[in-house]
């Protein structure tokens, strides 16, 4: 299988971490090699790295305390270059790169010390100009910031911690103005904090570290209103950071603290309801910053710590029981940041030091243990993948797109959070298509697994609707008493689950029908196979649904009249519909009309698609296509479409 460059499109911020630690053995091993070339002689308080000008490598961005802050464009190969680009002589002290406005480039948010905080515009080819806004006020003194979308409105918000002040929320209007709310979080010595959904309702949750005090968690509404939980976590008496994951493999979020003073500690998510459990004492004290990656590429959180007891990489064993990895020979550490910088699947570490202790240093990732091509990063927006530009490119290799089975549809819920696709798993005694999930917890992505809600039966095609309450899929369980069986033994009917506050409803009927999609106004398509077997046709078609089921189909007249259209894919928008023809392949899109109707479908493989592309989808957000070919999802800008839309 073709390899592709992975890009971990990272927020790296103030101090940060994540996971558990009990027994811990000296037991060393090298993972990674420091490079000569180090980013500057400067006070380092703040990294991100992103592709910012959109060239498959990741760049770094590094603030400066006591000068100006500086970005390294990769040359590809891991060797960065100083940009000229001026960001301000400020004291900047923390950064966010992540895409603010919604144009599809990674911005950036810097909090200075001796001037407002500051948003820079991606121009998409990695030049910044200055937004203009100044968020807060000179002399607040903000020290961290972390970002999501915490109303969910589809922005990205942000949440900004302060020295002498409370944590404030500042809320995104879509086109990176932001308003301050006026809830006021912790107080003087509110430190650092972290965002997670820890109660399983779909909303971020928010961690507050707060230094000679109990940490606090505070639940979210999901319109970005917060209520404390009452939970007082620990009693650290010196600064803070934090980090979320799954530490102990059992899909919840937990939290890692470190602390200045005493060290790492972590508390567990009780069986996902929110309510934390101390996981042991303190360890490593001193250990003041600490961050959670997958350094040896197995699947599990394992542990970069930095403070007085060292700079260390402490390695997990799939159950949060740690070993020292590997031991660096690094002091004045102020931050780390983790990102794919080389060619290879592994993601490297960029150190963010005190001047004149050596410069700040990139180790790349030397793994070669057979999990680096299995388990690729998976960390960031769209399972880490670098986003892919004109060229269709395999998605998640090693991820989802593995050699040993085939995958074919796929769905994102609209928060970005979740990935449904479908696995067929064929050997000499069976065949087996089954539901695999994968989400986003804390900011890692788990290990796909088969979806709870399938029980005995193959089944397949998964699609989240845009308002995220419902989960469509077809499933080889037979009909309800009184509805026809169009194709026997295989998919011909659609069913659907409804997102609890539990999970995933029990399976419900939906009606007959093969694949379906969904637009922003709730219209859902599917392929009409009712009469099959009576003229050996199928349609494409727009349902109507009352409680859930289909009760009547409008037909979708295509231009020219194809006999088999199949798998319809319609844009979040609704202005123009994918489909293919030839039983899964030869993929064709047709584009809506002023007065409604469907224009005249164009054939995708007059335009670099192969013949064999097909079960079309899109992402929620509109920007990217993904489609099946040879057994496995790919994945391409929608620019490629949208380029072919007739001008009327």
């Amino acid at each position: 299988m073709k390899a592709t460059k992975l890009i971990l499109f990272t927020i790296i911020l103030f101090m940060v971490s994540a996971l558990q630690a009990q027994d811990i053995e000296e037991k060393v091993q090298l993972l990674f090699k420091k490079s000569q070339q180090v980013l500057g002689d400067t006070r380092v308080f703040g990294i991100a790295i992103a592709d910012v000008d959109l060239d498959g490598d990741n760049d770094i961005f590094l603030t400066n305390y006591i000068g100006s802050s500086k970005l390294w464009m990769n040359d590809g190969k891991g060797n960065f270059t100083e940009s000229n680009q001026d960001f301000g002589n400020s004291e900047a002290h923390a950064v966010a790169m992540a895409d603010f406005n919604a144009d599809g480039f990674p911005d950036i948010f810097l909090l200075n010390h001796a001037a407002p905080c500051k948003i820079f515009f991606n121009d998409g080819k990695g030049t910044f100009n200055d937004s203009g806004q100044n968020i807060g006020s000179i002399e607040e003194f903000p020290g961290m910031i972390t970002c999501g979308d915490i109303d969910n409105d589809g922005d990205l918000d942000a949440f900004i911690s302060y020295y002498q002040l409370p944590n404030r929320l500042w809320l995104n209007n879509g086109k990176a103005s932001f308003s301050i709310t006026d809830t006021k979080f912790g107080g003087e010595k509110s430190h650092s904090m972290a965002l997670a959904d820890v109660n399983g309702d779909g909303f971020l949750d928010l961690y507050l570290c707060i230094s000679d005090q109990p940490d606090e968690i505070w639940f979210n509404d999901g319109k970005g209103n917060f209520t404390d939980s009452g939970q007082r976590l620990g009693n650290a008496t010196g600064y803070e950071s934090v980090d979320a994951g799954d530490i102990n493999g059992d899909k919840y979020v937990d939290f890692v603290t470190g602390n200045s003073v005493d060290g790492i500690k972590i508390w567990l998510n009780h069986n996902g309801t929110g309510k934390f459990i101390e996981a042991g004492t303190y360890i490593e004290p001193g250990s003041g910053i600490c961050k959670l990656l997958d350094a040896d590429l197995d699947g599990d959180l394992d542990l970069f710590i930095t403070g007085k007891a060292g700079t260390k990489l402490l390695i997990n064993n799939g159950k949060g029981i740690y070993s020292t990895g590997q031991v660096f020979d690094e002091t004045w550490v102020f931050r780390a940041a983790f990102g794919k910088l080389d060619s290879d699947n592994g993601f490297d570490i960029v150190l963010g030091k005190r001047e004149g202790t050596g410069g700040n240093s990139i180790y790349f990732n030397e793994f070669k243990g057979s999990n680096q091509t299995a388990s690729p990063v998976r960390k960031g927006p769209y399972l880490g993948q670098k986003l892919p530009g004109l060229t269709p490119e395999i998605f998640a290799p090693g991820i989802v797109s593995i050699p040993e089975t085939s995958e074919w549809s796929s769905s994102f819920s609209p928060d970005g959070t979740e990935f449904y696709f479908q696995r067929i798993i064929e050997n000499e005694d069976s065949f087996q298509v089954k539901i695999f999930e994968t989400k986003l917890i804390g900011n890692n992505w788990t290990l796909p697994s088969e979806v709870n809600f399938i029980k005995g039966y193959n089944a397949g095609a998964p699609h989240v609707t845009q308002d995220n309450k419902t989960l469509y899929f077809g499933w080889w369980r037979p009909n309800p008493d009184g509805d026809p069986d169009f194709i026997p033994g295989r998919v011909g009917r659609i069913w659907y689950v409804e997102r609890t506050s539990n999970g995933w409803s029990e399976p419900r009927y939906a009606g007959p029908g093969m694949f379906t999609s969904s637009d922003k106004e709730g219209n859902v398509y599917t392929t009409d196979l009712t009469s099959r077997y009576t003229n050996g046709r199928t349609y494409l078609v727009k349902t109507k649904l009352k409680n859930g089921q289909f009760v009547e189909f409008k037909k979708q007249t295509l231009v020219p009249n194809f006999g088999e259209p199949a798998h319809p894919c319609i844009s979040p928008d609704g202005n123009y519909m994918l489909f293919d023809v030839e039983g899964g392949s030869h993929l064709f899109v047709s584009f809506k009309k002023t007065d409604g109707t469907w224009g005249a479908a164009i054939d995708l493989t007059d335009h670099g698609f192969d013949v064999k592309a097909g079960g079309a989808t899109i992402s929620p957000d509109g920007k990217y296509l993904f489609f099946h070919l040879n057994g496995d999802i790919w994945w391409v800008g929608t620019k490629v479409i949208e380029e072919l839309r007739p001008k009327e």
